[in-house]
């Protein structure tokens, strides 16, 4: 892609906008009545045995309070050139140390989202990557899954900001692994498409789950849901769901407002100041989004 224009229809990799994805797969197979929220997870996963923390919830999985937490424990996603043990060898739940009890706490997790990927597969009959090509991918559209090398129409990446990340750093980490989690790639065009039509689905949909008595829905990062996170600065101003993702050398992030309307951001950089680069980020989509409306 270097030296051509970059525009809604180039290629960027979604990160962990792909659990986007994997959120509605789940809610869609609970609208066909294939799986219950509120029914542990181990009810969808063959060999897995059933105690805890294997008893985690379908619905505490989405919502990241499963008990998770990849600041306290490190992310066995993305361990650099070691094989997680999700999806490969999902019996080793049972035995997984949790920070939280599960449904106590909301902890961004990797993992989590991994779970549900490997319920996708056992209760559809069908690997991941072939569920999610047969129900969200139509014919011209830009989706596909990454295998870590680069894929030709591929937009070129900053690693300026990326810390001792360089451009061969899909090396180190299992992109087959990662499919549920940060797998897909495709353009802004294609993602704005295809989230709009997710949030157009009947109950339970990717904004419907509610919101704990606790949550502090004025600030980031605070109040998921089914996998968007939800932001409301204001108790009478526009709520607004939100979802970011980023590997290294690239920035991804899905804002769906309580209008039906879907902002898609897809960066070939990260931000120099991290997380709170992104929280300014999404202030500023927030008060375009609130001045469009008015």
């Amino acid at each position: 892609m270097r030296g051509e224009r970059v525009g809604p229809s180039t290629r960027f990799r979604y990160a962990s906008v792909t659990k986007l994805f994997t959120a509605d797969a789940i809610l869609r197979m609970v609208r066909g009545g294939h799986i219950k929220l509120h029914e542990s997870v181990v009810n969808y996963l063959d060999g897995v045995p059933a105690k805890p923390p294997s008893q985690v919830t379908i619905k505490q999985l989405l919502m990241h309070s499963a008990g998770f937490d990849r600041v306290r424990s490190l992310d066995a996603m993305f361990h650099i050139n070691k094989k997680p043990w999700c999806p490969y060898e999902l019996e080793r739940l049972a035995s997984r140390k949790l920070a939280y009890k599960p449904g106590e706490k909301q902890a961004y997790s990797n993992e989590g989202y991994c779970v549900l990927g490997a319920v996708i597969e056992q209760v559809s009959g069908s690997d991941y990557r072939t569920y999610i090509e047969d129900n969200y991918f139509k014919s011209g559209q830009s989706f596909r899954f990454v295998d870590g090398e680069y894929l030709p129409d591929e937009v070129d990446y900053d690693f300026r900001f990326a810390g001792f990340y360089g451009k061969g750093y899909q090396g180190y980490f299992d992109f087959e692994a990662l499919s549920a989690v940060a797998g897909l790639s495709g353009s802004a065009k294609d993602l704005a498409e295809v989230v709009r039509r997710m949030i157009q689905s009947e109950a339970p949909g990717l904004r419907s789950a509610p919101v704990e008595p606790e949550c502090r829905v004025d600030q980031h990062y605070q109040c998921y849901g089914y996998a968007f996170y939800r932001y409301q600065p204001g108790e009478n101003r526009m709520p607004v769901f939100i979802h970011g993702g980023a590997l290294p050398g690239s920035s991804a992030a899905v804002v769906a407002d309580s209008e039906g309307g879907v902002f898609v951001w897809l960066g070939a950089g990260e931000p120099p100041d991290g997380t709170h680069g992104k929280r300014r980020f999404y202030d500023y989509v927030y008060k375009r989004l609130e001045s469009f409306y008015r």
